[in-house]
């Protein structure tokens, strides 16, 4: 088993009907999955039946994309417009203390998206 990866239903399908006919083993090693998953998959198709498997979209949790609100961006530019000496970390402190949480990285991406209103000190050297 090398790296993770999503299967869509059809697939996992497709793995589930080679299993019946080369064993749970065989089909798992050619998918380069470990046999558990198939007998996970094969109790879920038994639960939910063909039509309602291949129907069925799990979900994938994750961060999703971020939005960053026109206040958010708003009080980033006038927290760094009141002391455009400050970096990128105590721009973020200052709003943090006025409650507003953001990481280090959307202030960056604000900052420099805004007519590259800052850049790195490295940049220049």
């Amino acid at each position: 088993m090398t790296k993770k990866r999503h299967f869509s239903q059809e697939e996992k399908y497709t793995i589930l009907m080679s299993a019946k006919d080369i064993g749970v083993d065989k089909a798992a090693e050619i998918a380069d999955l470990h046999y558990t998953t198939v007998y996970g998959w094969r109790g879920g198709l038994e639960a939910m039946g063909k039509d309602a498997y291949l129907a069925y979209k799990p979900s994938r949790p994750g961060r999703g994309v971020k939005h960053i609100t026109e206040k958010q961006e708003k009080e980033i530019l006038d927290g760094w417009g009141k002391n455009p000496g400050y970096g990128l970390g105590q721009v973020r402190n200052q709003l943090r203390r006025q409650g507003i949480t953001i990481s280090i990285v959307t202030v960056r991406k604000i900052l420099s998206g805004n007519k590259g209103l800052w850049q790195s000190a490295w940049c220049c050297v």
